[in-house]
């Protein structure tokens, strides 16, 4: 399997949910910031994103999907990112060169 291939299937494969328990205001990366779920793990998304949130959100992303989701519950909105736009293009235009 390829780098691509591996790499495109790792992130379409994963899956979690969770709250986001600190929004790290602090801290910038450029154009992300980090979040901590479930007082567990962080994750870094993009700034416009993390304006956007407060602590009591939840994010989720299901298996064999490149979505992942922000629950926003002061207005019940929800933000859709596609994370894995950048390997799913490259792996699908190498499958057309074949």
């Amino acid at each position: 399997m390829s780098f691509l291939e591996n790499k495109y299937k790792s992130i379409h494969n994963s899956y979690y949910s969770g709250k986001i328990t600190n929004l790290f205001l602090n801290t910038n990366n450029g154009r992300t910031r980090t979040i901590l779920i479930d007082n567990k793990w962080n994750k870094e998304i993009p700034f416009f994103i993390h304006e956007q949130l407060k602590v009591g959100d939840s994010l989720y992303k299901i298996t064999e999907s490149d979505f992942e989701y922000y629950m926003i519950n002061s207005n019940r909105d929800t933000i859709k990112r596609d994370v894995n736009k950048f390997y799913r293009t490259k792996y699908f235009n190498k499958l057309k060169e074949r």
